[in-house]
């Protein structure tokens, strides 16, 4: 049994290194987001949280720490331009509609109309 003192550059170490296999996994979704959506530029994020439970003796000191880890990876939404509907009545219930011919204004005639 090796004892590691705790760091950032010693995570590889423990679990077989899962924390940093689940950060680069991360990174690998934002960059395949980026690319593709380069013309977005909002930001990509990955966020490692480490949480400290301490864990005390019968006598009220401190014994061991529990902790656990979590990684986020965050992408922009997905936002479509903004659409114009309608709304009509089917058997009494109102219901959207829009112009295939026209999605930014659902009252535009057109030839076909």
């Amino acid at each position: 049994m090796a004892m590691h003192e705790f760091s950032l550059e010693s995570l590889i170490e423990l679990d077989g290194g899962r924390v940093p296999v689940a950060f680069n996994q991360a990174v690998v979704r934002l960059l395949k987001d980026c690319e593709d959506r380069p013309n977005d530029s909002k930001a990509r994020k990955v966020t490692v949280e480490l949480s400290l439970k301490p864990i005390g003796d019968e006598h009220g000191n401190l014994d061991e720490v529990k902790g656990s880890f979590k990684v986020k990876d965050t992408v922009p939404e997905r936002e479509t331009k903004e659409y114009s509907f309608g709304v009509r009545k089917r058997s009494g219930q109102p219901v959207l509609v829009f112009n295939d011919m026209s999605d930014d204004d659902v009252n535009q005639k057109t030839i076909d109309d």
